[in-house]
């Protein structure tokens, strides 16, 4: 099924908010990448940040939590498992000898709720382990099941890994053709653990229009183009508050992050709306009430901010009928749309600069990554990638590029000149580059892969023997690296 495209006013929201919550959203420094409003089934608004677009698998993050809770809700419509069955009878292999007693009460409905008895996550080098799953059941249930929230993603990788053992399929296997193909999701991907269980809980990509289908096939409750695909008690729950997530041991007190948990989905302030909700402000936002659904792919430290100016903008201008339409507003509306784009670096051209520091070759020291590490930029799951052996920067008239030689093996990166990104295809994924001069033998390079939720500065600080390479997340979640590449004696190493 394609979703109809119809303007705002037919469905009873006027273009003039959309424009407000652009604005909003723009003057929140929220960088947005993809956007879809869906109300009565069809789609009212859409837009993309360049290089960002809708044919982009983006990552998920947590709102993966959904897609593996749904796929739990599956299962048990078709008796494969109870919510009430316990860890501790499906991993009996894998739990200590002697289990605790909370332990022993932990059942997939504590999973599905945040609520198994963990205080605190298992860790990194557990999670990164084969044995990951009787590290999980090894880590001390201090509460009760079912009676303390604390955010737990492992915890739906267990769900994951129950499906798996259950049924001998991945989730993404389990709802190809229970969930994926009815829906039109096509080209859905998940990473996987070292055991070969899929991350159910953050590993998902999808695209924007994804999103906004599965929250769709939630706010219709489990029905696709009048077919019911999954009974409508699973949506009642799933969307329910399950659990309060005020508690001493659950750190994040936004302010949307206090209204309750259901199943792996999120309670929102605005009564009766919830969301599946992915790190950096992954949304699917379900307005039951509304008949309405919002998609959107972007990247903040502060998500919170993004949320309170939905509620603040969209949600206020949901009317019941259909509106007037507003010529001017909607073509405002249009150009904005068209117009849609992450600032670029642009600058002045540097042709001294271009001819002393172009086309020579830079050795890297150890512990250099390589490009994807370089440019890549924020991932809860990095990408293996082999380490740097040198780099070669060319200036062309209208671009340069950007070559990198790792375990043998040359990879280039087209760098657009003129203020606009030219994209690249490395290892099967896009890759957006924009370059400017900022200083007589300083080159500044913007990049990301537009599946990742932000990308890289590389900025160049060219030396008479090499050059020094900083380079600063988009995200500032964490500090500027820099790294020193000698120049190569040979020209062609």
């Amino acid at each position: 099924m394609q979703f109809a495209r119809t303007s705002p006013e037919s469905v009873g929201i006027s273009s003039s908010a959309i424009l407000d919550f652009l604005r909003r959203a723009r003057e929140a420094c929220v960088e947005m990448h993809g956007l879809m409003i869906l109300r009565h089934g069809k789609v009212c608004f859409e837009g993309w940040w360049k290089p960002y677009a809708p044919q982009y698998k983006h990552s998920m993050f947590s709102f993966s939590k959904t897609l593996t809770a749904t796929a739990i809700g599956f299962a048990e419509q078709e008796g494969i498992l109870t919510l009430e069955e316990r860890l501790v009878d499906i991993f009996p292999d894998l739990c200590p000898e002697d289990p605790s007693e909370n332990l022993q009460k932990a059942d997939i409905y504590s999973l599905l709720t945040m609520s198994c008895g963990h205080e605190t996550e298992i860790s990194r080098e557990e999670d990164a382990s084969p044995d990951w799953i009787a590290a999980f059941l090894r880590h001390e249930f201090k509460y009760a099941p079912g009676t303390m929230f604390q955010y737990n993603t492992p915890g739906t990788n267990m769900l994951a890994a129950i499906l798996q053992r259950k049924t001998g399929q991945t989730v993404s296997e389990y709802l190809e053709t229970r969930l994926f193909l009815p829906l039109g999701i096509e080209g859905a991907r998940c990473l996987k653990l070292a055991d070969g269980v899929e991350r159910g809980g953050s590993g998902f990509f999808l695209s924007t229009e994804d999103m906004a289908r599965l929250a769709q096939f939630y706010l219709q409750k489990g029905v696709w183009e009048g077919r019911r695909l999954l009974r409508e008690s699973w949506f009642d729950r799933a969307s329910a508050c399950q659990i309060a997530t005020v508690n001493p041991v659950f750190s994040n007190h936004d302010s949307n992050w206090r209204c309750g948990y259901g199943f792996q989905m999120w309670r929102c302030i605005p009564e009766g709306v919830y969301r599946m909700d992915g790190a950096y402000g992954q949304f699917g936002v379900v307005f039951p009430a509304k008949d309405a659904v919002v998609a959107i792919n972007s990247a903040s430290v502060y998500p919170d901010d993004l949320l309170n100016i939905l509620w603040d903008t969209l949600l206020p201008a949901m009317r019941d009928e259909p509106l007037p339409e507003d010529a001017q507003a909607a073509a405002a509306c249009r150009r904005a749309q068209q117009s849609l784009a992450l600032p670029q670096p642009w600058g002045v051209r540097c042709r001294a600069g271009e001819s002393a520091f172009g086309s020579r070759t830079y050795r890297a020291q150890p512990g250099t990554p390589g490009l994807a590490g370089l440019i890549g930029g924020m991932g809860l799951h990095p990408l293996p990638v082999a380490p740097l052996q040198a780099l070669t920067l060319a200036f062309g008239e209208t671009e340069a590029l950007l070559t990198a030689v790792e375990a043998g093996e040359k990879k280039t990166l087209r760098v657009g000149l003129c203020g606009e990104p030219l994209l690249t295809a490395l290892d099967g994924r896009p890759y957006a580059a924009a370059g400017a001069w900022r200083g007589a033998d300083v080159f500044e390079i913007a990049a990301r892969c537009p599946e990742f939720v932000s990308g890289s500065t590389l900025r160049f600080h060219f030396r008479k023997d090499g050059s020094a390479l900083a380079v600063t997340p988009a995200l500032p979640t964490e500090g500027e690296t820099t790294f020193f590449l000698p120049l190569a004696e040979d020209p062609r190493a």
